[in-house]
């Protein structure tokens, strides 16, 4: 959110968004907080890129090459990352 910089080092306006999402936490919750995860942080990029490949709907992979590739990511913590975001949004709900 701040692109790098410590609290300390932020111009006002970077400040008064780090202050929106941090300082109203008990009035407000962000959701784009839901996004990050500790299995997003770890392995989204992977999954991601995985899921990427996957070039089903186009037509130049079959569905049971899809299938593979989605139990591969799967394995990979995709479900894991689903709940955890799921948990996110249920508590904003």
């Amino acid at each position: 959110m701040l692109n790098g910089k410590a609290v300390e080092e932020c111009e006002e306006i970077d400040l008064l968004t780090y202050r929106a999402y941090n300082g109203n936490e008990p009035y407000i919750v962000s959701p784009l907080r839901a996004f990050a995860t500790e299995t997003s942080k770890a392995k989204g990029t992977e999954i991601y890129a995985m899921l990427a490949e996957a070039k089903v709907i186009d037509g130049s992979m079959t569905i049971e090459s899809f299938r593979d590739v989605l139990a591969k990511a799967k394995a990979n913590g995709l479900d894991a990352m689903t709940a955890e975001m799921q948990a996110c949004w249920d508590k904003i709900k």
